[in-house]
């Protein structure tokens, strides 16, 4: 026993480890040009008399309704900025919490799914949870970057899915043990995070109605089932409905459009699968650990059915379409390609339902072929297996420069990501330095060395030289802010 648990104390300290790299990166953060422009925006509002919470409200019912439906999103990055003003401390302060909360809630989601949903063995569930956060520290290297690093992205999109996450522990916990004075929360939080961006909508219904799904099937609570569900529900089609939705696309789609998209999404998740595979050692690596170690597990009276592993297979696959395309639907194919913030949302769907279809096809197994498992006396051979898989991969993942937290560490050491923050906080310096001699309306000069973006910091993407302040929008943006006419930035 007290060998299991100092494994088990192990691999929770190399889950810290991994994901330590991105939390101490929040705080190297800085305010970016959205970030000065929505700060810029609600404090229009607040002038006319509204305090922060009132303006950032106000600010989400005029997004609906003629931006866009996501109305907890906009609500929240309004309120943020209109809290925090842009101060580079409190911008750090909020993406260290944030980072550390989202770690934390995904942590708690994948222990409470195995543990309370799929009643596993948990002798082996620390190396099950391992396992995901190896996928999720391991991505590509600037696929986190926006989501965690760019404060505006980060409320817009890391809080929602806390609250997601968070709702569906606490639905899991309400079904399980019939606590039903705990039903407000998941039904508000469902309520709040089904008003997130799209993606992030989308998802939050779905695991929603599959976490109902089995509380209505597997526990029989129908009732609270439902209520629980129908919150989230009724904000996603409120967000879907939106006539900002419309408003900023500026012209009504075409069934040519919606077919070529939905044949997009399909090509674009078979490619993400493919990328992990095959140039991601690490993510087969976890698979094929996740079915040795599941196949170590020897069910004892097994009380869900598996019936139908093809269709719940297909029904992952559809998942992840479903969470990409809207956004897609919006932007367009190409530049969902290029979006991070949105990459790291259906990466991070893929991998959950990577493991959620191993879980299932090995209890379809476990129901129809009851005998088959790895006998104890192999179980040193398999966990060896394990090791060295493990050992393999991550020399060619080294060798291809493919683990995301490993590049940052090195990094931060080197002192890369410390020098480019610097950098970025002394042009802000200098703004606020020549706008205190300047007078209101005037246009200011600064001369910077020009640093190149190479590190997983958000680039601010400065313009550099004479531009017009009516079209260009990031040194615009900076004016506004400061509230002088124009900003020129020069390269020394």
């Amino acid at each position: 026993m007290k060998k299991i648990k100092a494994v088990n104390w192990m691999i929770i300290v190399g889950i810290v480890v991994m994901c330590m790299p991105m939390v101490v990166c929040t705080l190297y953060t800085y305010p970016v040009q959205d970030d000065f422009f929505n700060t810029w925006n609600v404090r229009q509002v607040m002038q006319e008399g509204h305090s922060a919470f009132g303006a950032a409200f106000l600010m989400a019912i005029r997004g609906w309704s003629g931006y866009s439906g996501y109305y907890f999103s906009l609500f929240l990055t309004y309120y943020t900025d209109a809290v925090v003003q842009c101060s580079i401390g409190g911008i750090r302060a909020c993406q260290f919490l944030m980072a550390i909360c989202f770690y934390l809630s995904v942590f708690l989601l994948i222990k409470t799914t195995i543990v309370r949903v799929f009643k596993y063995d948990d002798r082996y569930l620390p190396q099950i949870v391992f396992l995901f956060f190896v996928c999720l520290t391991s991505m590509y290297y600037f696929v986190e970057h926006e989501d965690f690093l760019w404060f505006c992205a980060s409320v817009i999109y890391l809080i929602p899915m806390i609250f997601i996450f968070v709702g569906i522990i606490c639905m899991i916990y309400v079904l399980d043990t019939e606590k039903y004075r705990y039903l407000i929360i998941p039904m508000l939080l469902g309520f709040l995070s089904g008003g997130a961006v799209l993606n992030i909508a989308a998802f939050g219904c779905i695991v929603y109605i599959m976490t109902a799904y089995w509380g209505i099937v597997i526990k029989r609570r129908i009732m609270a089932s439902v209520c629980m569900c129908i919150p989230m529900l009724l904000a996603g089609i409120i967000n879907l409905i939106a006539p900002g939705n419309f408003i900023r696309r500026g012209k009504p789609l075409t069934g040519e459009e919606i077919l070529s998209t939905a044949i997009g999404t399909y090509h674009y998740v078979l490619s993400r699968v493919k990328m992990f595979l095959l140039h991601y050692p690490l993510f087969t690596a976890v698979l094929i650990a996740l079915i040795v170690i599941l196949f170590l597990w020897k069910p004892k009276n097994l009380n869900y059915k598996f019936y139908v592993p093809l269709l719940f297979t297909f029904m992952m696959f559809l998942a992840v379409w479903i969470v990409i395309f809207p956004v897609a639907l919006g932007y367009g194919m190409n530049i969902y390609y290029m979006m991070e913030r949105s990459n790291f949302v259906s990466d991070f769907v893929i991998f959950l339902a990577a493991f959620l279809t191993i879980f299932y096809w090995r209890g379809w197994m476990a129901v129809k072929f009851s005998k088959v498992n790895i006998k104890e006396k192999y179980e040193p051979a398999a966990i060896l297996l394990i090791f060295l898989i493990f050992m393999i991969s991550i020399i060619m993942s080294v060798r291809m420069d493919h683990i995301a937290s490993l590049r940052i560490y090195r990094e931060l050491i080197g002192g890369e990501i410390p020098a480019y923050a610097q950098w970025n906080v002394s042009v802000i310096e200098k703004i606020e330095d020549a706008v205190e001699r300047a007078g209101e309306g005037d246009s200011i000069e600064i001369q910077v060395n020009k640093m190149e973006d190479n590190v997983c910091l958000i680039n601010p993407k400065f313009w550099y030289g004479y531009y017009d302040p009516d079209v260009e929008f990031a040194n615009g943006s900076l004016a506004r802010f400061y509230g002088v006419d124009t900003v020129y930035i020069y390269d020394e």
